[in-house]
C-alpha cells in the first residue's frame, strides 16, 4: 500500500506492507505519527471530564479565563489546571492562580474561599501525552483495518497494545493531580497555600476522590460536617463582650465561602445539617428573620414564630431568610388577652377532645391524675408546616403505646382531579419502599355521565 504524505511543502512517499503479515507496529507508529497536538490535548481533557463528571458535579476543568470559574456558587469547586499551565514561569503562574481565585472576568470574585486549583504534576505529562497519542492511532488503524488488509491475529495485536497503553494512560491520570492551591491572605494581600500529598499514599482510586482525599482527610481543609456550636464560635455569637446576639444564615453561607482562610465547607447543606442538629439539642434557636423583633437593645423572638429543642427536617430550614440565634432570647408566646378576662365571645371549649371509645368527641376535662387512660384518640386538621410539629408528639404516644405503635388515619380531601398515578408515585410507592404497611382507599370524583 501506498501513502502520500505532504510534509512542509515536500511529496513524501510511504511504501507499508499490505500483504498478510503487514507489521502492525509499523503501521501503528505512522498513524501516531499523524496524530496533531490539538487532538491530543481534546482527547485527555474528555478523558479527564468523563472520569470527574461520574464523580462529581462541582469540578471545572481547564478553563482558559477567569469567568469560566463562577462566583457565588455554594459548594466548593475544585478548579484542573491545563497541563500546559506548568509551561508558565513561576512568576506567571503564581500571579495567574491568584487571578483565577480573586477574579470572575473584571469583577471581584465573592466566593474565593469556595475554590481550589488542582495542580498537574509535571513527571506525569509526558506519558499521558504519549499514551493519548496512541491510542487515537489504534483508533485510526482500526477504521481502516480493511485497507491494511489486517486479519484477525493483526488485530489481536492491535487490542494487545491498546490495552497496553490504555493502562499507562490510567496509571498517568490517576497520579496527574497531587496537589491544590489555596487562597490565603498574607499581611493584607492574596498569597497561595500549597498542599501536597508528600508521602503519605492515597486510599482513593479516582482522579476526583483523590484530590478530596488529599484535602478532606489529609490536610483537613475542607469539611463535609461542622457543628452548631463550631458556627456560634466563629460566627461569634453569644453572650460576650463583642459577640453577637443574632446572625441571618445568608450571612453565615456568605462568610464559609468568602472569607479566605475561613473554614471551608463542601457545600451549603453542611450548614443546613448543622442547624438542623443544633435545634435538636438546644444549642441554637432557628427563626425567619423577618419575625425577629428588637427590645431593650436585645434581639427576640416569640416561640411560636421560632424552631428550637425538637427534630426538623432539612427543608424548614431556608439559609437565604433565615436567622439563628440563642434560645435564651425566644420569649414565650405573647398573651392576647389579659389574666382573669374571659377572651371575646365568652368561655370557649378545651382544644384537646378526649374520647371515650366512642365517635363523638368528648369536651371532657382529662382524667383525674392516677386514673388510668386505656387509649386515647386525636383529630387533627393540618396544613404542610403543622405536620412537622406533630412529630415529637407522635413519637412520644408511640413510646407508650402497645408494641410501641401508633395508628394513624390519614384522609385528603378536594385533591382537584389528581389522577391515581401520581398518588402512586408520590404517595403509595414511596411508603411501600419504606416497608411501612398501608391501607389505601380512594374515592373517585363522579363525571357527568355517571349516574
Amino acid at each position: 500500500m501506498i501513502i502520500k504524505q505532504k510534509n512542509q511543502n515536500a511529496l513524501r512517499v510511504i511504501v507499508l506492507n499490505t500483504h498478510a503479515h503487514a507489521n502492525v507496529n509499523k503501521i501503528l507508529e505512522y498513524e501516531a505519527d499523524n496524530v496533531r497536538t490539538g487532538e491530543i490535548r481534546k482527547y485527555i481533557k474528555q478523558t479527564i471530564e468523563e472520569r470527574v463528571g461520574a464523580a462529581s458535579n462541582a469540578a471545572i476543568i481547564w478553563p482558559e479565563k477567569s469567568e469560566d470559574i463562577p462566583d457565588k456558587e455554594s459548594r466548593f469547586l475544585t478548579v484542573y489546571m491545563p497541563m500546559e499551565f506548568l509551561e508558565k514561569s513561576p512568576e506567571e503562574r503564581t500571579q495567574t492562580a491568584i487571578n483565577l481565585l480573586t477574579y470572575c472576568g473584571a469583577e471581584p470574585r465573592h466566593y474565593r474561599n469556595g475554590l481550589g486549583l488542582a495542580m498537574p504534576e509535571p513527571r506525569e505529562i509526558e506519558g499521558i501525552r504519549r499514551a493519548a497519542r496512541y491510542l487515537l492511532a489504534v483508533d485510526r488503524v482500526r477504521n481502516r483495518s480493511t485497507s491494511y488488509k489486517l486479519n484477525k491475529e493483526q488485530m489481536g495485536q492491535l487490542k494487545e497494545r491498546e490495552d497496553t497503553v490504555k493502562a499507562r494512560l490510567e496509571s498517568g491520570l490517576r497520579s496527574l493531580y497531587t496537589s491544590v492551591l489555596l487562597l490565603r491572605v498574607e499581611e493584607g494581600k492574596p498569597a497561595l497555600e500549597k498542599l501536597e500529598i508528600g508521602g503519605r499514599p492515597l486510599k482513593a482510586q479516582g482522579m476526583h476522590e483523590r484530590v478530596l482525599e488529599l484535602l478532606i482527610d489529609i490536610h483537613g481543609k475542607l469539611y463535609k460536617t461542622v457543628r452548631a456550636s463550631k458556627i456560634l464560635a466563629l460566627m461569634k455569637i453569644g453572650n460576650g463582650q463583642g459577640e453577637r446576639q443574632a446572625v441571618e444564615t445568608v450571612l453565615i453561607l456568605d462568610t464559609f465561602f468568602s472569607n479566605p482562610g475561613f473554614l471551608r465547607i463542601t457545600q451549603a447543606s453542611v450548614l443546613v445539617e448543622a442547624i438542623v442538629q443544633g435545634i435538636a439539642d438546644g444549642t441554637i434557636a432557628y427563626a425567619m428573620k423577618n419575625r425577629l423583633r428588637k427590645d431593650s437593645g436585645k434581639f427576640l423572638v416569640s416561640s411560636k414564630n421560632s424552631i428550637f429543642n425538637r427534630q426538623v427536617v432539612l427543608d424548614e430550614i431556608d439559609l437565604d431568610n433565615g436567622i439563628i440565634l440563642l434560645p435564651e432570647y425566644v420569649t414565650p408566646d405573647e398573651i392576647e388577652h389579659q389574666p382573669g378576662t374571659p377572651p371575646p365571645g365568652g368561655p370557649q371549649p378545651p382544644v384537646v377532645g378526649f374520647l371515650n371509645r366512642g365517635p363523638e368527641l368528648s369536651t371532657s376535662l382529662p382524667p383525674r391524675p392516677g386514673e388510668p387512660v386505656e387509649s386515647v384518640t386525636i383529630e387533627m386538621t393540618l396544613t404542610k408546616a403543622m405536620i412537622f410539629k406533630t412529630f415529637k408528639v407522635l413519637g412520644l404516644l408511640a413510646d407508650r403505646s402497645g408494641e410501641n405503635k401508633i395508628k394513624v388515619t390519614v384522609q385528603g380531601n378536594s385533591l382537584s382531579g389528581v389522577d391515581p398515578t401520581w398518588i402512586h408515585n408520590a404517595i403509595s410507592g414511596p411508603l411501600s419502599e419504606a416497608n411501612i404497611p398501608v391501607f389505601f382507599s380512594l374515592d373517585f370524583k363522579k363525571t357527568s355521565h355517571q349516574n
